[in-house]
């Protein structure tokens, strides 16, 4: 086998291969990012509740501010 004959061959995949690396080495696309930042504030400190006598199959869970509307906050029960 004449080794060079095969040098154009040799040429063309050492050219593809490089082509490849620098393409692999770009990124594609810029990466845009947007954020959008809302501050409602601390809700109010809790309200104590009395807690109900435990009974058998029951769990009771406090109650807690939730967000509601417009920055306010509302007071949920405790069940």
């Amino acid at each position: 086998m004449n080794p060079t004959a095969n040098k154009p061959l040799i040429a063309a995949a050492a050219a593809a291969l490089l082509a490849l690396g620098a393409l692999a080495a770009t990124p594609a696309a810029q990466a845009q990012t947007a954020s959008i930042a809302v501050r409602i504030g601390a809700p109010p400190p809790p309200r104590h509740e009395p807690v109900p006598l435990a009974r058998p199959g029951w769990l009771w869970t406090p109650g807690h501010w939730e967000v509601r509307g417009h920055h306010r906050y509302a007071w949920v029960g405790g069940a």
